[in-house]
């Protein structure tokens, strides 16, 4: 019950806490950590601005849970708690050498590598690793080291190639209701 009762009273900042916070705060903003901005505006909105955590997690648009997560966090731990760590996830299969020769093989273009289109795929990607890194990965993974690499996907535009504007806004306007047009007279 006490644990409670400590609970409800919230999370209490004296001035030093604050500016402390509002400072990490500026620094989070300067350096593009949206997260950490994040974490260090909710503990100011319970802590200094008096909200509960849920209308904290209302105005932040997060769970309840990650709020009351946070002020846990910074009660034990301190501003430099709040800061998210690195997801971690599987190391790349890939090393900065493979990854920096991937890269100078994109820039070169698939007519460089031996291939007969002129923009690459995903597929095509995933092939390339393949046969020059002998590591195998999934379309989506090759798309995203791609991403990685500082490269974007780019899909061709299909153009009609002998239609004339002037055509086109023709069948549009005038063929293509008198399509329609039948088909409803034929239902009728």
């Amino acid at each position: 019950m006490k644990q409670r009762e400590r609970w409800r009273r919230g999370l209490r900042l004296d001035k030093g806490a604050i500016l402390a916070l509002h400072n990490a705060r500026h620094r989070a903003q300067a350096a593009g950590e949206a997260k950490f901005d994040q974490h260090l505006r909710a503990i100011l909105l319970v802590g200094k601005d008096h909200y509960t955590q849920i209308a904290a997690a209302s105005i932040l648009e997060v769970d309840p849970n990650s709020v009351t997560r946070w002020v846990m966090t910074y009660k034990s731990k301190g501003i430099e708690g709040l800061r998210p760590k690195n997801g971690g996830g599987r190391p790349s299969r890939l090393d900065a050498d493979q990854e920096h020769r991937l890269s100078k093989i994109i820039e070169n273009g698939p007519d460089a590598f031996g291939l007969d289109t002129g923009v690459w795929s995903g597929p095509m990607i995933r092939d390339v690793i393949e046969k020059r890194f002998k590591v195998r990965y999934s379309v989506e993974q090759s798309r995203r080291i791609l991403h990685k690499l500082g490269f974007s996907l780019q899909y061709p535009k299909h153009v009609l190639s002998e239609a004339s504007q002037a055509e086109q806004n023709h069948w549009l306007r005038h063929t293509l209701p008198a399509i329609k047009k039948k088909r409803r007279t034929k239902t009728e």
